[in-house]
């Protein structure tokens, strides 16, 4: 069995990332649920990756699990409420924005501060690498992590 060590498997995440999110759009998944869907996929094969036999196979082996990560996610979408392009005129009750502000309070710090940076002001992977000093992939997988967490947190 080989050793997957954090530089193969970070070099298999830079080659393979956007051949996973390409691999999604051609089955006619959208952009937001083939990039989502990606990069659980790869966090996924990051935390089960000693049951890969074949290096070499990493990436059709991720891009399985996207596929059944963007099955799930499109039954689930019936349920899922998507947010409007503007909220201008979908106002609504402020207790939601309550009750999210609540929810983030339970996030740590760092989730709270990264999820505030990416959505509010609006950074991307690349600058939140640059002033979180960590990798492009680093910060994608912590923004990953922060978004389930706050699911699991808004569903109940």
């Amino acid at each position: 069995m080989n050793t997957i060590t954090k530089e193969l498997f970070a070099q298999a995440y830079e080659s393979g990332h956007n051949k996973t999110v390409s691999f999604l759009l051609s089955r006619g998944y959208n952009p937001q649920l083939a990039e989502e869907a990606a990069q659980a996929a790869w966090v996924r094969g990051w935390e089960r990756k000693e049951q890969l036999r074949d290096f070499r196979k990493a990436i059709p082996w991720v891009n399985s699990i996207a596929l059944n990560i963007g099955r799930t996610r499109t039954r689930q979408g019936a349920r899922l409420q998507s947010l409007p392009e503007t909220l201008k005129d979908h106002w609504r009750e402020p207790i939601a924005s309550i009750d999210v502000g609540g929810k983030l309070q339970e996030c740590s710090d760092a989730e709270r501060n990264l999820l505030e940076e990416r959505y509010i002001w609006g950074w991307g992977a690349d600058e939140l690498a640059r002033e979180h000093h960590c990798s492009s992939l680093a910060i994608r997988l912590r923004l990953h992590r922060a978004r389930e967490r706050m699911r699991s947190l808004l569903a109940g």
